[in-house]
């Protein structure tokens, strides 16, 4: 079971968004939809709640979904990927140049990290395990939300 939520926001005092959900293999109505909303918004936020293959298959995106992502970056680029679960999903998203990995889908965990995308939050970590040569073991950031 592959699900992509995507979030295209507009910023607004109250944060509005619009949203779609895209379970599976998405339909080619689906996908012209969520391509269409992305090319209406200032930015994408798509969240990844895919589960790592335990057995160590590191490409757990659908061959549609890969696809689905590179459009979504050719109509807009400010796309922020973040994933619930697998960490290894950045080396399938290589036009994506925002990504943030959480680690569990809780709540907690969701709201943190929106809040952490709109800049409501402070931010920062380092990573556990190392997802590539690019990401090794340690790799992270520190991120402050400018008060005014």
């Amino acid at each position: 079971h592959r699900d992509l939520h995507s979030f295209p926001t507009r910023r607004s005092s109250d944060l509005s968004a619009k949203h779609i959900d895209i379970f599976g293999i998405p339909d080619a109505r689906i996908q012209y939809e969520a391509i269409r909303r992305a090319g209406e918004a200032d930015a994408v936020i798509c969240s990844f709640f895919i589960k790592p293959d335990i057995t160590g298959n590191m490409e757990t995106l659908s061959p549609e979904i890969v696809a689905l992502m590179k459009k979504i970056v050719a109509v807009n680029n400010k796309v922020v990927a973040v994933s619930y679960y697998d960490p290894h999903i950045i080396n399938q998203l290589s036009d994506i140049q925002s990504y943030l990995v959480s680690f569990s889908p809780s709540h907690l965990s969701i709201s943190s990290t929106l809040e952490t995308i709109f800049g409501i939050r402070d931010s920062k970590g380092r990573l556990p395990i190392s997802i590539s040569n690019s990401f090794p073991l340690g790799h992270g950031l520190s991120m402050g939300v400018t008060r005014e």
